[in-house]
């Protein structure tokens, strides 16, 4: 736990049970760790994203480039992360999957969103 940066785990017992509990970073706090850094962008990473900056909202360039940093996540996470409304990011997020940029990928429990 040390060597990760996390609490040590809270342990709970009495004469007929036992529980332990690992507490982990809140995951937003994650996010927005790897949303706010600042990478440049390398010709590949420009090349995807070619065409979607023309005639479409900056709002949906920025949900793009977040699941491109941050694969994986689902619409709530992403919602908190970047503080936009979740009906607001489910049409950015439709417009992405119609124009083929984005995929939903796994079950609709544990899945999430990638860049293609």
């Amino acid at each position: 736990m040390h060597t990760y940066n996390l609490e040590p785990p809270l342990i709970e017992a009495d004469e007929t049970w036992f529980s332990i509990t690992f507490r982990r970073k809140p995951l937003h706090g994650v996010i927005a760790k790897q949303h706010s850094k600042k990478t440049a962008d390398t010709p590949s990473s420009k090349k995807q994203h070619e065409g979607v900056s023309e005639g479409v909202s900056g709002g949906v360039k920025t949900v793009l480039d977040f699941i491109e940093k941050t694969p994986g996540l689902r619409i709530p996470q992403i919602s908190k992360a970047l503080n936009i409304p979740a009906k607001t990011l489910e049409r950015r997020i439709r417009k992405l999957r119609e124009t083929g940029k984005i995929a939903f990928r796994g079950s609709p429990r544990t899945g999430g969103y990638w860049v293609l």
